[in-house]
């Protein structure tokens, strides 16, 4: 079964370490927005890691995405925005035995790739 979701590429821009997670809120035109958060790897300058993130019981429609790097404590130290279209809806699943999400992801269309913490705000100190 194809998902969907987002993968996000987190690049480290300073000695000290990123050690938080990656935050994806999806806000439907009406409705609750839903939350995806997964754990990103410690990263320091030049280091990357790209963070995957199924989204599960999203229903069909048009939805603000924002993403973000939050720290460990709960700091937001940068963000994305964007619009994304749902064709259909997605249903929620069962976690798979085995993980081939992103190639899924990637065929799907819905393959969102974020560099945090150095496109936006190249000024900026972690």
């Amino acid at each position: 079964m194809d998902e969907y979701g987002a993968s996000v590429t987190v690049i480290g821009r300073s000695q000290v370490p990123f050690n938080g997670i990656i935050m994806v809120v999806l806000t439907p035109e009406e409705g609750d927005a839903q939350v995806f958060e997964e754990t990103a790897d410690i990263l320091t300058a030049g280091k990357e890691d790209t963070v995957g993130i199924i989204w599960q019981g999203v229903p069909k429609g048009d939805y603000n995405v924002k993403i973000y790097a939050v720290n460990q404590n709960g700091e937001i130290l940068d963000s994305h925005e964007t619009v994304l279209r749902v064709f259909e809806p997605v249903a929620e699943t069962n976690p798979p035995e085995e993980s081939p999400a992103f190639s899924s992801l990637a065929a799907l269309g819905i393959f969102l790739c974020i560099i945090l913490l150095g496109r936006k705000g190249k000024g900026k100190k972690e």
